[in-house]
């Protein structure tokens, strides 16, 4: 059971139906939070979680769910800005149809679904906004040009949203996972493997739930002198 207590308050997530974003669900219901999912999958209720699916890269999708959930539930009080992409390929090599693809997904959903949050967060003089972002934001891999510019432009998103909020009694803040084990991690070989945990301190893998914990913290009371800030939950590996 989560030691933040959120209940009453209503969270937003999007890319539900990733293993961050299922760990995000899990450990904001366990808080006591009412939560919705959002995702390009089928919409319904499972385990607890309301779910819509939907295109977040598609301006009236995106305004059209926000106006369903406005009628359906509480007011939102927490945007998790999950939803993200990868499209490894060399800068010379990539092509315009996925850089467009992941910049839409990475970077423009975000600010279209903090768009449809914060009008009523400003009126209410209350919210948390979350995004997650990455450690290739600071510390690219090869073949990774577009994600990593990707969470870079989300983080300055979040310190400039931030500035905007602040006055308004609304929190912007981001985190930065490192290697996690999850199925992309696996999809590599061992060799690869392998040198990628030579690069962590910690000397292994991060949880998603470990990044659902810090999210909970920043959406709590307990963070509330906390805006701007981007968090690094990555094992040393962005030192």
């Amino acid at each position: 059971m989560s030691s933040h207590n959120l209940s009453g308050q209503t969270a937003v997530i999007t890319g539900s139906s990733g293993v961050v974003g299922q760990a995000l669900c899990r450990a904001f219901r366990e808080s006591g939070a009412g939560v919705i999912g959002l995702s390009r999958g089928i919409e319904g209720n499972a385990v607890e979680t309301k779910h819509y699916a939907v295109d977040l890269t598609d301006p009236s999708a995106t305004r059209n769910t926000f106006e369903r959930i406005d009628k359906e539930h509480p007011p939102v009080d927490i945007l998790i800005n999950n939803a993200g992409i990868n499209r490894p390929a060399l800068a010379a090599a990539m092509t315009m149809e996925d850089w467009d693809a992941v910049l839409s997904l990475n970077l423009k959903s975000a600010l279209l679904c903090i768009q449809q949050v914060v009008r009523k967060m400003m009126s209410r003089r209350r919210g948390a906004i979350l995004n997650i972002s990455s450690l290739a934001a600071g510390h690219p891999l090869a073949g990774q040009p577009v994600y990593a510019a990707s969470k870079g432009g989300l983080e300055s998103l979040t310190r400039c949203a931030a500035l905007e909020l602040a006055s308004k009694n609304i929190r912007v803040n981001a985190i930065a996972p490192g290697f996690l084990d999850s199925p992309m991690l696996h999809s590599l070989d061992e060799a690869a493997r392998a040198k990628l945990l030579k690069q962590i301190p910690l000397a292994r893998w991060g949880s998603p739930a470990e990044v659902a914990d810090c999210a909970l913290f920043l959406a709590s009371e307990r963070a509330a002198y906390i805006t701007g800030q981007v968090f690094h939950v990555d094992g040393g590996a962005g030192m």
